[in-house]
């Protein structure tokens, strides 16, 4: 696991630094500007489908525990 560890910890290094309050907007942007232009729209469709999903599962899960429901870990 050595080499693992000379790759791995640099990088979590890296990505702490990176990711920091004062630079998150930064990372997050240049992810954002990295991304292809030319996406095929069902591609962009299915994953806006997929977020909609979890939003509303996600909204399902915080309506359950507002009613009292204890969390499932």
């Amino acid at each position: 696991m050595a080499g693992e560890d000379g790759l791995t910890d640099p990088l979590d290094t890296w990505l702490a630094f990176a990711f920091t309050s004062p630079r998150i907007e930064q990372a997050v942007t240049a992810m954002a500007d990295a991304q292809p232009l030319n996406q095929p729209p069902a591609l962009a469709t299915a994953a806006q489908a997929i977020i909609t999903e979890c939003d509303a599962k996600l909204e399902r899960c915080r309506a359950a525990l507002d009613a009292g429901a204890a969390p499932q870990w």
